[in-house]
This record gives C-alpha cells, sequence and structure tokens, in this order.
C-alpha cells in the first residue's frame, strides 16, 4: 500500500466542498419520490461534450466535468440511494460561482447522482469515470449525469489540481517580464 501526502486545500476549495456538501445534504434530506426499482439495469456511458459546452438538457449556467475515480462508498441501507462517495482525480479547470477557474484537488467527496441513473451493480473499489454538473444557481448544485464503470487495471492519478490559468499566467510572465528579449545588462 503507498500513501499520498496532498497540500492543505485552499480557503476556496475548503469552501467549494462545503458548498458541494451543504447541497448534498439539502438533496438527502428531502423525501425521495423516485421508485429505485424503475430503474434500468445497465450503465449510462458518460457523454463528453465540447469544450465551453453544457452537456445535453443542461443549464447555460453550468459547467460540465468528466472526472474519474474510485468509489469509496455506494447506496446501501441506512445510506442516501442516489449519492455516491467518490475518491477523484483533481480538476484542473474546476470553476467557482464567479467563473474563476481555481481547480480542484484530488478528493474523497459525496455526490448526488441524477435519478434516472441505475447505480445497481457498482461496488465500493470500482474505477469510474462520470460527467458531473455543476450549477451553482441551482439547488442542488452539484449532480452526477452519467457514469460508467472503467477497467479495474485503470491508473488513477490523486494530485493537486494544476488549473490552467495558472500555467497560462505562468508562461505569460515568463514572456512579459523580458518582452524585448533583452538579458537586463544593457
Amino acid at each position: 500500500m503507498f500513501e499520498t501526502t496532498l497540500p492543505a486545500p485552499t480557503s476556496s476549495q475548503l469552501l467549494v466542498a462545503a458548498l458541494l456538501a451543504v447541497a448534498l445534504l439539502s438533496a438527502c434530506s428531502a423525501p425521495a419520490d423516485h421508485d429505485a426499482a424503475s430503474g434500468a439495469a445497465g450503465q449510462a456511458p458518460a457523454p463528453e461534450p465540447a469544450a465551453g459546452e453544457p452537456a445535453p438538457g443542461v443549464a447555460d449556467t453550468a459547467a460540465t466535468y468528466v472526472v474519474r475515480g474510485a468509489l469509496e462508498g455506494v447506496p446501501g441501507p441506512g445510506k442516501p440511494q442516489h449519492a455516491l462517495l467518490i475518491r477523484h482525480e483533481a480538476i484542473d479547470d474546476f470553476a467557482g460561482v464567479g467563473g474563476e477557474v481555481w481547480g480542484m484537488d484530488s478528493m474523497t467527496m459525496p455526490f448526488l447522482v441524477d435519478e434516472d441513473l441505475p447505480l445497481e451493480g457498482y461496488q465500493i473499489g470500482d474505477k469510474i469515470r462520470f460527467t458531473l454538473v455543476i450549477d451553482w444557481f441551482q439547488d442542488p448544485a452539484q449532480e452526477i449525469i452519467a457514469i460508467e464503470k472503467l477497467p479495474a487495471d485503470t491508473e488513477l492519478t490523486f494530485r493537486a489540481a494544476q488549473p490552467p490559468a495558472e500555467e497560462a499566467k505562468a508562461e505569460a510572465g515568463n514572456v512579459s517580464e523580458n518582452p524585448a528579449g533583452d538579458d537586463g545588462d544593457g
């Protein structure tokens, strides 16, 4: 067994995690009007929307992320029937309510799952790819709209987020520090 050490989460990442947890708790406390037996057998493949485009049927204010992870909690007696506990890989392009991209480190957290997605056959330890929709203007703010199992030998990488904006800023900083190409010696 190996251990992964990650840096402490930033305050913005803690805020995102807290908002997602509140959304999950509010949804879990609402009475379920879904008949668990009505779910169809099989797995819904995770659609991959074009970059910057919401998934089909998703509001324009929503962001869609395709994420991989490992299941650490599945529905069972006394647990919400449409929630999963997932240790997910970093989401580098994760954006906050204002649209600022700050990324989300890999972590273990609860996710709500669309009531129409069947969860039968998923077990703790399964490696999965899922499509996550975040809409800060909806309640709940987050929901998995598609999920599929990955091969058991799929290697997952748990690391700190590397937001594209930071990489672009770093590259731009290197270029703009010395735009004329001077070496500073005059």
